[in-house]
């Protein structure tokens, strides 16, 4: 387990890191799920994972695995994306998702305005008028951002 607020030397990863400002939306949202009579949520599966870290901050992201063998000193390896427990990890998951919801608001308009205005943290919940826009909403949500690799 990552523990980014375990202490060496009095400091820990948390303690020096900027967190970032507020970006994800209050619970408020929840009204907007019941706006319309047919409700989609979704989810952004491990949407910390799905951010990368610079090259230059991987080295703040160590950690040491030995596996089994406790007799033999420890691999070092570095972490290449966010993780969960890191201070500035939901501020850069908000961020990212609404970077991406305004990159691509002309192609995917309806999947912009729910990622902007119907999710909070990595859940979205919106609802629609009917089984068409459901249907639509749903494809523009799956399709919403870069090409995939």
């Amino acid at each position: 387990m990552f523990d980014a607020s375990a202490k060496y030397k009095g400091i820990s990863l948390n303690d020096v890191i900027y967190q970032g400002p507020k970006l994800q939306n209050d619970l408020l949202v929840l009204i907007r799920f019941r706006r319309e009579p047919i409700a989609l949520m979704c989810d952004i599966a491990e949407i910390y994972l799905l951010i990368e870290l610079s090259s230059g901050d991987r080295p703040y992201h160590r950690f040491l695995w030995h596996g089994l063998e406790t007799n033999r000193q420890p691999d070092v390896y570095e972490f290449s994306r966010f993780v969960f427990g890191v201070n500035p990890s939901p501020f850069q998951a908000q961020f990212v998702a609404h970077h991406h919801a305004r990159e691509y608001q002309s192609l995917y308009p309806r999947a912009a305005e729910t990622v902007l205005k119907s999710r909070y943290v990595d859940d979205s919940m919106d609802s629609v008028a009917n089984i068409s826009g459901c249907i639509d909403l749903y494809k523009q949500l799956r399709s919403c951002g870069p090409p995939q690799e």
